[in-house]
């Protein structure tokens, strides 16, 4: 069917066209929310009471950097209870 431009079947054909969009448009923005809640560093997991290390190698550190002193090493399979964590930068307290 044709109608011309300017009748009100095709101002309301606008509408519904446009209120459709808006709705994609905010479901579309609802997800990009999501996602980035889920990926960023505030939703990390509050720290487990308890776990295993799940690496050949743990380096247990006197601070929360590469640069601290090794205190021991624990090795992949080994019990761990953590007390803290994460920090802002992902680490954890044994």
């Amino acid at each position: 069917m044709f109608v011309p431009q300017g009748t009100s079947i095709a101002r309301a054909d606008a509408r519904t066209t446009t209120s459709g969009r808006l709705i994609l448009l905010a479901l579309a923005g609802a997800l990009l929310l999501a996602l980035f809640y889920v990926f960023s560093p505030a939703a990390q997991v509050a720290a487990a009471s308890d776990g295993y290390v799940d690496t050949d190698v743990l380096n247990l550190r006197d601070s929360p950097s590469t640069d601290g002193q090794i205190i021991t090493q624990m090795w992949q399979g080994e019990y761990v209870a953590v007390i803290g964590g994460p920090s802002g930068d992902g680490w954890y307290m044994k």
